[in-house]
């Protein structure tokens, strides 16, 4: 950026940080369709429709996606909590497990796992870097089904007392209303994240961890355990494997929406195109 875009960027918003924020918080980007050479991410699985996914492949339609300031402050705030648990609060206890890099020198410690039986390369958050920092940021590593073709990054790997082998890692942070509805029962979404890394790493169970944002000190943290289900599995492989018939052959999987009135297909961009043959 020259100095001349610098300056004027800085004279609009008039010596304000929070403006020069708003400004930059908001994003907006496109959503590329999905292709016979593509990936799904586990992480979008569940607030997926695989309808609108096999429309916007036949139709070659590019999607956009807005990101508000308001809305990116609280992804912001979200991502800052996930760091902090996975880094820090987690990181330190020593439970969790695989690859650390010194944020000095980025000297790493640990390697990558393909075969998580055999996980002797994943290792605890050191101490100390050779080089004398202490402080690290944690490396998720990428598993990848070729068959269904999806991929993700799980939070970390577990080692607790009482509990068999290793478990995946999966921190959340919920708004006040969120922690009360997921405060006995984690959120159906976020189970099924879990059970779709627990597939595709073959572990046997997995814990999910929230941080209530607006909540106190230790109270303020809730888990739950997830164990590996192979019907819940076998509901997402069929899922996954409707999408890629869609994209393949053209066929729709079930609409999801009762009507184009409903609150999921007022913000789809692709409403028009799936209910028109019900026009």
């Amino acid at each position: 950026m020259g100095l001349a875009k610098l300056v004027a960027e800085a004279a609009s918003t008039q010596g304000s940080l929070k403006k020069l924020v708003r400004l930059k918080i908001s994003e907006s980007r496109e959503v590329p369709y999905l292709d016979e050479t593509g990936y799904l991410r586990v992480s979008s699985l569940a607030d997926m429709c695989p309808r609108e996914e096999v429309l916007a492949s036949n139709l070659k339609y590019v999607r956009t996606r807005t990101v508000e300031p308001d809305l990116g402050m609280i992804f912001a705030h979200g991502k800052a909590l996930h760091w902090v648990l996975q880094n820090l609060v987690v990181g330190g206890t020593g439970a969790l497990l695989g690859v650390w890099r010194c944020a000095d020198c980025a000297k790493q410690y640990g390697a990558p796992a393909p075969n998580l039986q055999e996980a002797q390369s994943l290792v605890r958050r050191p101490k100390a870097c050779e080089c004398g920092c202490e402080d690290f940021v944690f490396r998720e590593q990428k598993f990848v089904n070729e068959e269904y073709r999806i991929g993700g990054h799980p939070d970390g790997f577990l080692v607790l007392g009482g509990m068999p082998g290793l478990g995946v890692a999966e921190f959340k942070s919920v708004g006040p209303k969120s922690a009360w509805e997921v405060r006995n029962t984690p959120n159906l979404g976020h189970v099924v994240q879990v059970q779709a890394y627990l597939w595709l790493t073959g572990l046997k169970w997995g814990k999910i961890l929230y941080w209530e944002k607006s909540g106190f000190g230790m109270q303020a943290l809730f888990e739950h355990t997830v164990e590996r289900d192979e019907d819940s599995i076998e509901s997402i492989k069929r899922v996954i494997r409707g999408i890629w018939n869609g994209v393949k052959t053209g066929i729709l999987p079930e609409r999801p929406c009762t009507s184009i009135d409903c609150p999921r297909a007022v913000k789809c961009e692709m409403k028009n195109a799936c209910f028109e043959e019900a026009a």
